[in-house]
């Protein structure tokens, strides 16, 4: 059994490990899926992937785009701070709603919030 224990917590499975206290371990610069980190805290720089929007002046990252349109952001996302939508050229505007398809951006996450830089 201990074998499989240690077997799941590889960087493949990093959902599925912990630090001591029960919260996912992420390493710094690990890809991870929005999914796996909408209600962690990372003391970690981590990078994320998805479609980004603003709306009524908050900007998320988003797991899923919803094809509407304008296009919604798809849950669970992550609020934005500290990356300017503006600043990426394939930023596209109708209405109140300013989306990228999908941007890359790093920073560590805490209360949902990533403190992000472009990552790519």
């Amino acid at each position: 059994m201990a074998a499989i224990a240690a077997l799941a917590c590889t960087p493949v499975a990093f959902a599925a490990c912990g630090d001591d206290d029960g919260a996912p371990a992420f390493d710094e610069g690990q890809l991870v899926a929005i999914e796996d980190v909408a209600e962690a805290d990372t003391d970690v720089s981590v990078r994320v992937r998805g479609p980004a929007f603003r709306v009524d002046g908050t900007t998320r990252i988003c797991s899923a785009i919803l094809e509407s349109f304008p296009p919604q952001c798809g849950e669970p996302s992550l609020v934005v701070e500290g990356w300017d939508i503006d600043s990426d050229e394939r930023a596209q505007t109708e209405g109140s709603v300013t989306w990228v398809e999908d941007v890359e951006l790093a920073g560590p996450i805490h209360d949902g919030v990533l403190a992000a830089a472009a990552a790519g």
